[in-house]
């Protein structure tokens, strides 16, 4: 897997961090998290890191920051991006695999817009519980995944008449990263994500992000209608504080704390 995200990396924020849906959903991310996260110069990992965008956030608020990844191809476009950062640093790890002990202690655990999505559940309480192990007590973890039920998505199917796509969540799939490569996802509705945390892990915030905002692939249509498009930002951002939401949206937040 981790060779497919390699060849993808350099094309990878275009097909959805830098288009309209996802710099939208990714706001919304951010927004979401910032009042809940540690106090400036914590220390925070962050598993799945892409091309380092959040990263760079995450850094901007103080925060001594260790980018993780397992394609070494996604680990250099962060290392782009967070060039001169003294509190950014980078390090391959494919999260199905033992935790290195080098990694330490850490405030906060942050993985964002459906990296957890590659795993199969065996596979992600496993690695969650490993995750564990490093986090301290009172540490607090962001994890963002796409959820089983996406009404936009279901309603755009439903418009075209393709009711099997519809139910395309209920199992896993073949997402295409690019006109060559694809990665196994499995979807995760809120609760069957907590279901697999550690036991000593307590949920303290559950958000939706896109609701309203569309998946990514309608970036197209938002492209053509601004006006709507800006319409379902805002209704996004009204609705962002209703958790049973979160059970229907493209994305969600889910916050927990490790119990002290």
């Amino acid at each position: 897997m981790s060779s497919a995200f390699d060849l993808s990396a350099p094309a990878y924020d275009a097909t959805f961090a830098e288009t309209l849906v996802g710099k939208a959903q990714r706001e919304m991310v951010w927004s979401c998290a910032q009042p809940l996260l540690p106090a400036p110069s914590g220390r925070v990992l962050e598993i799945n890191c892409g091309t380092g965008i959040d990263a760079e956030w995450l850094a901007n608020q103080g925060h001594q920051v260790l980018a993780t990844d397992m394609s070494t191809g996604m680990l250099e476009q962060t290392r782009r991006r967070n060039a001169g950062k003294e509190n950014v640093r980078t390090g391959i790890w494919d999260v199905t695999k033992p935790i290195p002990e080098a990694i330490g202690k850490m405030d906060l655990i942050w993985s964002n817009f459906g990296g957890l999505n590659c795993l199969s559940p065996e596979q992600l309480r496993n690695s969650l519980a490993q995750l564990n192990t490093c986090l301290v007590p009172g540490g607090k973890v962001v994890l963002v995944l796409m959820g089983r039920v996406c009404w936009m998505e279901r309603l755009y199917f439903l418009l075209k008449g393709n009711l099997r796509a519809m139910r395309r969540r209920n199992s896993m799939q073949h997402i295409r990263l690019d006109n060559h490569n694809t990665v196994d996802t499995y979807y995760y509705a809120p609760n069957s994500c907590k279901a697999l945390c550690p036991p000593d892990w307590q949920q303290i915030a559950l958000k939706p992000v896109g609701i309203c905002i569309p998946p990514s692939y309608l970036n197209a249509f938002c492209v053509k209608h601004p006006f709507i498009f800006r319409c379902l930002v805002a209704l996004d951002k009204l609705l962002s504080n209703l958790s049973w939401c979160a059970h229907a949206s493209d994305h969600y937040v889910l916050i927990m704390q490790k119990q002290a």
